[in-house]
C-alpha cells in the first residue's frame, strides 16, 4: 500500500465532498457503484479518495458503501422515521 500523503486541507475537503454527496445523493444505493465513479462524482482523484477512505474511517471502499446500505436499511426499518438521513457513525472527521 502506498503512503500518500493528503494534507489538512485535502482531508477537510475530502471529507465535506464525500459527506454531502453520500447524503444528498445516497449512491451507493446503485448497483456496481464503483470507487472510480464516486471519484467522479465528488471530484477527488482516485488515488486520494481511496487514501482518505482508508485512513480517515479504517476501511475500503466496499466496506464503506457496504456499511452505507446497511445503515440506510436499518433506518428505513425503524417506523419511527419520517425523514431518512443518514449519519455516519463509524467514522468521523477531526
Amino acid at each position: 500500500m502506498s503512503q500518500l500523503s493528503l494534507s489538512l486541507e485535502e482531508i477537510r475537503v475530502i471529507y465535506q465532498r464525500l459527506n454531502h454527496f453520500l447524503t444528498s445523493e445516497k449512491p451507493f444505493l446503485k448497483k456496481r457503484y464503483t470507487l472510480v465513479q464516486l471519484s467522479t462524482d465528488v471530484g477527488t482523484p482516485v488515488n486520494k479518495l481511496s487514501a482518505f477512505i482508508n485512513r480517515q474511517y479504517r476501511m475500503n471502499f466496499n466496506d464503506l458503501i457496504n456499511k452505507c446500505r446497511i445503515m440506510i436499511g436499518f433506518r428505513k426499518r425503524n417506523a419511527g422515521y419520517r425523514e431518512l438521513r443518514i449519519v455516519i457513525i463509524f467514522g468521523r472527521f477531526e
